[in-house]
């Protein structure tokens, strides 16, 4: 399984954009998800900046309704029409 911070807080890697909020991609064989969307779009710019499709994700999983847990997921709904959506 491959796991992939698109957005939090704090952050190593200076290329990437940094907010108060959490975006993790997850990979595995049959499927493709996100644990959160972050407070804004800025998941999208970071995935895109890694290489990662978020038109090829299959589930969105959002823990609670917080904007800074569901923020990005106009941005990522504008991009993926067809990943379920799980609140």
């Amino acid at each position: 399984m491959k796991v992939v911070v698109l957005s939090d807080n704090r952050g190593a890697d200076r290329s990437l954009e940094n907010e108060h909020g959490l975006s993790v991609y997850l990979a595995a064989a049959f499927f493709k998800c996100l644990l959160e969307t972050g407070a804004s779009d800025r998941l999208i710019r970071n995935a895109e900046k890694m290489g990662i499709d978020i038109k090829a994700v299959d589930f969105v999983f959002i823990s609670l309704g917080h904007a800074d847990h569901l923020g990005g997921l106009p941005a990522f709904l504008e991009l993926n029409k067809t990943a379920g959506i799980e609140i």
